[in-house]
């Protein structure tokens, strides 16, 4: 495959990625006072590293969150209770998760392309998996990985903001995949 061709296919998956957000924006359900939905700004990192700028999303609070709804529902706990997601011992199976993904994702000098997708293949899904073969390393964003946040909770799903000292803020979405938890999308953030 020469450049060319891998250049149209990061457009068209660039394209098809920026279509798939407006829709899922547009369509997001506003959120009602009181509820559980939006991020969640006050949680602990887990990381004594210093903190770099923290997103805030730009919306007031009756405002929904700006990740979109579709990835992590509030309605995916029950009303009233604490998602399983935000537990003790279930953050501590899937904050290694994140935070191993995040330090492996910027880490691409002096690897192959093959030896940096195999060191982030522990922390994803297949379909990532075969997405991340499409990825030029040229592309790979540069940063020491800092931190993780968690944006917002699910029962089986949770949104995680990966810090980098570069400014460069990813967010990932992590699923209870069978047993084991894994990360099955994951996108800049930008505020």
């Amino acid at each position: 495959m020469n450049s060319r061709t891998v250049t149209r296919i990061l457009g068209a998956i660039a394209a098809s990625l920026a279509v798939a957000l407006v829709v899922v924006l547009v369509n997001r359900p506003q959120s009602q006072p009181g509820t559980a939905e939006g991020p969640v700004s006050s949680a602990p990192t887990t990381s004594a590293a210093p903190k770099t700028s923290t997103p805030s999303p730009q919306a007031s609070d009756s405002e929904a969150s700006q990740l979109p709804s579709s990835e992590v529902d509030a309605h995916d706990a029950s009303p009233g209770a604490t998602p399983y997601s935000q537990t003790d011992e279930v953050r501590q199976q899937w904050e290694p998760i994140a935070s191993g993904f995040g330090r492996a994702f910027t880490t691409a000098k002096g690897k192959t392309a093959g030896q940096w997708r195999a060191s982030l293949g522990p922390y994803v899904t297949e379909k990532v998996r075969e997405q991340l073969a499409t990825v030029d390393l040229r592309n790979v964003p540069k940063g020491a990985y800092v931190n993780i946040e968690p944006a917002e909770y699910g029962d089986d799903k949770v949104a995680v903001f990966v810090h980098y000292d570069s400014d460069l803020t990813l967010v990932t979405y992590l699923i209870l995949d069978g047993t084991d938890w894994r990360i099955y999308a994951y996108d800049r953030w930008e505020e």
